[in-house]
């Protein structure tokens, strides 16, 4: 199938008069299946989120795995912890529930949400005006979903003890935020072209929430003797997830570099592409965060009641 430049685009593709050529129009749902491994102009906007989606898929299920089954050394109500003691040279097992896992599943479930929405979208939606603005309101919800989810493995492990009633309110606010912008990507403008630089100010202020529970755990954790370890790693994933994120939403918002280089980006190196690189490394390091949340849950001394 011949592509087709954006001075013959339908109006529903009109979308980023930057990207100039590379265009699928008229494609039935088989032949865009099936230009996965084709090279179009959004060839890398699917491969740089199916790819991901393969690989976390991966390793959700080996962590379910690894969840199943039983600490090591331990019994299956026990849980191995190190001395907190800067003497300390072995372990030792004490009477202590494992945290409950289903705040990661919460976050994982976002995360598959997001990028399956994100490559169903990027590889169908040039279909027909009707399935583009269906699949794109998926797509931009999935980002909406994402951003929620991942708020509740660091809310619940990190504050779930030491502050069990804010950490509730915590998670109904980001929950209630979530669901209105859930509400607003169903919206007949919020995927129009003109909505791009409020759909971005939109997920910014959506994830911005998160400074709110952030400096609440700063405030109670931050060098408190051998629990700073795990904090100082926590706080250092948070800083790059959110580094990735709000660098990707600059990116998505100003269309650079494709804007300065019209024509020169149809293929590799637009800003969406940029902007999928920028939401796979922010998971990825948030996903580090909350494994480090949950061992800090498990095996630190965050918490002294069940979890």
């Amino acid at each position: 199938m011949a592509l087709s430049s954006f001075e013959r685009l339908p109006a529903f593709l009109s979308d980023n008069e930057y990207i100039r050529e590379g265009y699928r129009v008229g494609w039935r749902p088989i032949e865009l299946l099936l230009s996965v491994f084709q090279l179009h102009n959004e060839t890398v906007n699917i491969w740089t989120h199916m790819l991901p989606l393969v690989y976390f898929g991966a390793t959700f299920l080996v962590a379910h795995e690894q969840e199943q089954a039983p600490p090591p050394l331990c019994s299956d109500k026990w849980a191995v912890t190190r001395w907190l003691t800067s003497s300390a040279g072995e372990q030792t097992c004490l009477h202590r529930p494992q945290p409950p896992t289903w705040p990661m599943w919460v976050f994982r479930a976002g995360v598959v949400a997001c990028f399956v929405g994100s490559t169903v979208g990027h590889t169908f939606a040039c279909h027909s005006p009707s399935v583009s603005d269906t699949l794109w309101q998926f797509d931009y919800a999935g980002i909406a979903i994402l951003i929620t989810t991942s708020f509740f493995p660091p809310v619940f492990y990190g504050l779930g003890c030491a502050a069990p009633t804010l950490s509730t309110v915590y998670l109904f606010t980001i929950v209630a935020l979530g669901i209105m912008t859930v509400v607003a990507t169903f919206s007949s403008t919020f995927t129009t072209t003109r909505m791009r630089p409020f759909r971005a100010l939109l997920y910014v202020l959506l994830g911005s929430f998160g400074a709110v529970p952030l400096v609440h755990l700063a405030s109670l954790h931050w060098g408190t003797g051998a629990r700073n370890q795990y904090w100082s790693d926590v706080f250092r994933g948070e800083v790059a997830m959110a580094a990735s994120y709000l660098s990707g939403a600059a990116v998505f918002a100003t269309r650079v570099p494709e804007r300065f280089f019209p024509g020169q980006c149809d293929l590799v190196g637009a800003s969406h592409q940029v902007f999928h690189v920028f939401i796979v490394l922010g998971t990825m390091a948030h996903i580090y965060s909350c494994d480090t949340f949950r061992d800090w849950a498990h095996f630190g001394d965050t918490c002294t009641a069940p979890l």
